[in-house]
């Protein structure tokens, strides 16, 4: 008997997946199944209340989840749901035999007298689909946990956004009336100051003037052709606020690498030549690490990510554990068209993926109530049109999806590029950068402002205005200076 115990505790342990392996019975109820149907039958208002909580795939029974898939064939086409109609109905989709025949329809009213109970019923249906989903979820992460060629954190981002869309379904109504959200609004039109945005200040007071600030839950998208400074836009925007304001700022990178990116902040903050930052030696540098635009960056709230692999699932999840740790409220990603797709979720086009991530983004913004800021490119058709012609929407590279999920879409321009001396205004389009509002759920449908470029420094900045944000000092002032003199 020793040596049989021995040699059990010596025996590895096999770990059977699946719920057969314990012999249980996966969550379910069909008697309360037959019970919604039947009282669905027998009250011509029941329907209303099931259709807030189940769908075909919440029935454990597959002849249940297609009796209610004619239940609500019938709903949508405005005609009465009993006995005879739901027969008919599963008689011309070809599955009234699969479904038991016209007895089971019949026998499915013969049970109850009352609808009275069907709310509380229907939740039943749709917890017990909700465990029986989580199982299936775990049981499937268990057996490719197991496997040696499994990405453990893509399984992991997978695990969390199929859990989080589980439960999230789950979720009471949140409809709220109108006269709600009306004192809402109110409320926070009284507790911000006048002439200042609602949403974050992006530190352009003309763009706050016409999109309200940065508001939670919305997606930006800024367009632009090859050296308008579209990710110099976005960097400028994350720079203001997460230096002036401290507020928290989330900045994908799938183009430029970490240390690009930081040149253009030290360019921009400091009023040093970009391609003067990596000539400057020690007494140079030793003047930099005195100055007040030295501290501001060190003790900025912009967080860099500049992983060319993190898919859109991954990026959700990232985002969930930034807001947590840092309240980051702002998110930006530059830019779409380089982000890649799981192999999970790939649709087989290219416009299906962007569709997909551009839809991800929106997801993103309202889940976590924060406003994400999209770089895309715009299609060659931009180019082609004309020299110097202004984008439009239909620019955007795979643009329908995007424009439909975008609430503001921004394109920088700048006709000094392309050789143009005047804008349509007669104005001077040297230093000149137009900001063109496309498309605007905040405000005014269509607007432009003007900005200043200063390509050297890698910003944007406000016109006829020393920005409060930004020293400027030239770089012979640093090098003739002395080390007591405050140049900053």
């Amino acid at each position: 008997m020793e040596d049989e115990v021995k040699k059990n505790v010596r025996t590895k342990k096999i770990i059977q997946v699946g719920p057969s392996s314990e012999g249980k019975i996966p969550p379910q109820s069909t008697e309360l199944e037959e019970s919604v149907l039947g009282a669905i039958m027998l009250d011509r208002d029941a329907i209303n209340d099931a259709i807030g909580i189940l769908e075909e795939v919440s029935f454990y029974k597959d002849a249940h989840g297609t009796i209610f898939s004619a239940m609500l064939s019938l709903f949508r086409k405005s005609e009465p749901i009993d006995i005879l109609t739901v027969t008919q109905e599963l008689r011309e989709m070809g599955k009234l035999e699969a479904c038991g025949g016209a007895f089971y329809i019949m026998n499915l009213t013969s049970r109850l007298t009352s609808a009275a109970n069907l709310e509380f019923h229907a939740r039943i249906i749709q917890e017990k689909y909700i465990a029986r989903q989580l199982i299936k979820i775990s049981n499937e992460t268990i057996r490719e946990a197991y496997e040696d060629t499994t990405d453990i954190f893509e399984l992991k981002d997978r695990t969390d956004t199929s859990i989080f869309n589980l439960t999230n379904n789950l979720s009471e109504n949140n409809s709220t009336t109108l006269g709600e959200v009306f004192l809402d609004n109110i409320k926070e039109i009284e507790n911000h100051k006048a002439n200042t945005p609602i949403g974050i200040s992006t530190g352009y007071p003309d763009l706050d003037k016409f999109i309200k600030g940065l508001k939670k839950g919305n997606l930006i998208i800024v367009g632009g052709r090859p050296a308008m400074g579209k990710t110099t836009f976005a960097l400028n925007i994350a720079e203001y606020v997460s230096i002036n304001l401290s507020i928290g700022v989330m900045f994908y990178s799938y183009e430029m690498s970490k240390e690009e990116l930081v040149y253009k902040v030290m360019a921009s903050r400091f009023g040093i030549p970009l391609e003067k930052l990596t000539e400057m030696d020690k007494e140079v540098l030793g003047h930099l690490m005195k100055s007040e635009p030295y501290y501001e960056i060190i003790n900025s709230q912009l967080h860099i990510d500049d992983s060319v692999t993190k898919t859109i699932i991954q990026m959700r999840s990232h985002v969930k554990k930034m807001v947590k740790k840092y309240n980051i409220k702002v998110v930006i990603v530059d830019y779409i068209q380089l982000m890649p797709v799981s192999k999970e979720s790939k649709r087989g086009t290219r416009e299906g993926d962007i569709a997909d991530i551009s839809r991800g983004l929106k997801l993103i913004a309202k889940e976590f109530e924060l406003t994400v800021i999209a770089l895309s490119q715009l299609s060659r058709q931009s180019v082609n049109r004309g020299k110097g012609d202004p984008p439009r929407l239909e620019d955007l590279r795979e643009s329908g999806a995007i424009e439909q999920d975008a609430d503001i879409v921004l394109f920088p321009h700048r006709p000094e590029y392309y050789g143009l001396p005047t804008d349509e205004d007669g104005e001077s389009t040297q230093g000149l950068a137009h900001i063109i509002g496309a498309k605007n759920r905040n405000g005014v449908p269509n607007f432009l402002f003007k900005l200043s470029w200063q390509g050297m420094f890698s910003r944007f900045v406000n016109r006829g205005v020393n920005d409060s944000y930004v020293s400027v000092p030239t770089t012979s002032q640093i090098q003739n200076s002395t080390p007591d003199e405050h140049l900053f």
